[in-house]
């Protein structure tokens, strides 16, 4: 069987691109060919400047992650429009596709790819469709009337749809009359050692690190961090750059994951960055980032009884607190493992 996999399209986020790996390394592992299915933006300029922008975009900017694409993702051609989309069954001869994982079905965040993500251009009715993980963000459902009717439609054409958090199955339930099935995201399908295939063993700092990912920085939490650096008599290395107009990524994927692996503390506000902290057993803390989806910690820190790493006000913040409370994580990976199997096989049922 080969399955096509959609996902978020080629963009400056390690946990895109690594819950990308994730889910085709599990179906490899699993007996099964994958290929991941290359969606550009809507009808992409191809004059010679805008080759050169996307060159310099991809080989300078976002070199990291584009590397990694190319080397450690099996991928199809690119598809620049719907319509040009409706051939990857017959390019690749798919027999199942699968949508997921990340926030693919916040609308906000697909703009005219929307209806992509809900494989809308799978028209072959002996082709599974089934959606793997896929978060909306949020606990309620964004869309307007005409794009519910249209999803609504649209998802029960699938054979399994499962989401990554919670409240995704309330919504599937009561807005899609759908039902859904809750799931780990695939990166949490992996584990540490799956992911040190990737690294050096030699450990990546000399010195005692406090690694920190900050998606949304702000003078509150570079005071925390200094704070926390000082009470843990750490190095500050940041993984995040600092924003600019034209950001450049320097963090090769590699040298992000080692850089959490080798920390002596990790503090993100990042989903990823705290799977990540979990997944290598460190001692961190999530600030929870209302804007971008509280609703994916909480679920994850809710099933491993992690709730209490969890800081939604830096300023009520006992600093001390988190570095004299260490996390139990012989009772973690226990309640991780479980739900992995679980997981796995409803992904792998599905499949059948």
């Amino acid at each position: 069987m080969k399955i096509g996999v959609l996902s978020f399209n080629l963009g400056p986020n390690y946990g895109w691109i690594l819950q990308s790996y994730a889910l085709q390394r599990v179906l490899e592992k699993n007996g099964y060919e994958s290929v991941y299915i290359y969606r550009r933006w809507d009808n992409s300029p191809n004059s010679i400047i805008a080759k050169l922008k996307r060159f310099v975009y991809f080989h300078f900017f976002v070199r990291p992650f584009y590397l990694f694409f190319e080397k450690k993702i099996k991928h199809t051609r690119p598809y620049t429009s719907t319509n040009d989309l409706r051939k990857v069954v017959r390019d690749y001869d798919l027999n199942s596709v699968i949508v997921g994982s990340d926030q693919i079905w916040r609308l906000r965040y697909t703009y005219s790819l929307k209806f992509n993500y809900f494989l809308d251009f799978v028209h072959d009715p002996s082709v599974k469709k089934i959606a793997y993980a896929p978060s909306f963000g949020h606990n309620k459902w964004e869309g307007d009337v005409g794009d519910t009717a249209i999803i609504k439609s649209l998802l029960k054409q699938f054979i399994f749809v499962s989401v990554r958090e919670k409240s995704g199955v309330d919504i599937c339930k009561n807005v899609f009359d759908v039902q859904a099935q809750w799931v780990l995201d695939p990166t949490m399908l992996l584990t540490a050692d799956d992911y040190n295939q990737l690294l050096p063993k030699k450990t990546y700092f000399n010195v005692k690190t406090l690694a920190t990912y900050i998606l949304d920085k702000n003078n509150e939490k570079d005071s925390f961090v200094a704070t926390s650096a000082d009470v843990l008599n750490a190095k500050i290395y940041n993984l995040y750059p600092t924003k600019r107009m034209f950001t450049r990524f320097k963090v090769s994927i590699e040298q992000w994951l080692c850089s959490i692996r080798d920390a002596e503390f990790v503090i993100v506000d990042s989903f990823h960055g705290m799977v990540f902290s979990i997944l290598f057993n460190k001692q961190f803390i999530a600030i929870v980032n209302k804007e971008r989806g509280a609703e994916r910690f909480e679920t994850i820190a809710d099933i491993l009884g992690l709730r209490n790493r969890l800081i939604y006000d830096i300023s009520n913040v006992n600093v001390d607190f988190f570095f004299e409370s260490k996390i139990d994580y012989f009772k973690v990976n226990n309640l991780l493992s479980q739900r992995r199997a679980e997981s796995l096989s409803l992904l792998m049922e599905a499949l059948k």
